[in-house]
């Protein structure tokens, strides 16, 4: 972590945003109970994963999808994604801060376009300020592919967890050359303006 003051940063949003708005943190924030129940889960071992993922209350699940641009089932992998990062986190780099309680911007505008390209067509993109906080850079592109929760099988999903875990250790290791770098900022970063150069 290093302080950041006054930096300038770059967000990717769905939406246009006012000048001196703050960013809001991680849209995970919203599902963090879900997050920590499936950590507890996830440590049970692969067939309690599979039944847990399987159960009528699982497939029910209101996730509210609209701000994201993402289906349902799109923000329920994002769910136990974030939970094996986390757990991951926790074991090995704990001192980091957690993903959920972060603001997340781009270190430069260049990777802020090629964000928004890949993810975010038709986002757009805001030069912010950082009125206060400290920052940690780590690789975004370990993110993607995500975590396939297709197949329900306890092999499959203990190869899905596995390969995710494996990505996470990489993540939080915060490699000196990232792929895909991303801010993770405790603190407050507020809007200046949009950028209309895309």
């Amino acid at each position: 972590m290093h302080r950041c003051d006054e930096s300038t940063v770059f967000q990717v949003g769905r939406k246009p945003l006012q000048p001196k708005v703050q960013l809001r943190r991680y849209y995970m924030q919203q599902y963090v109970r879900l997050v920590t129940q499936i950590q507890s889960v996830i440590d049970e071992g692969p067939a309690a994963l599979a039944r847990h993922l399987s159960a009528p209350e699982w497939e029910r699940l209101n996730v509210d999808s609209d701000e994201l641009g993402l289906e349902p089932e799109g923000v329920k992998m994002m769910i136990v994604l974030e939970a094996i990062f986390e757990q991951v986190r926790l074991k090995s780099a704990p001192s980091l801060p957690s993903r959920i309680n972060c603001v997340f911007t781009w270190p430069s505008l260049e990777v802020a376009r090629r964000f928004c390209i890949q993810y975010v067509p038709g986002g757009t993109i805001h030069r912010c300020r950082v009125i206060e906080g400290s920052a940690v850079e780590l690789d975004g592109g370990l993110l993607p592919p995500g975590i396939n929760l297709v197949d329900l099988s306890p092999s499959a999903l203990s190869d899905e967890v596995r390969a995710t875990r494996a990505r996470a250790e990489k993540y939080w290791n915060a490699q000196a050359s990232p792929d895909f770098p991303e801010l993770l900022i405790v603190g407050s970063v507020e809007v200046v303006d949009p950028v209309n150069d895309q």
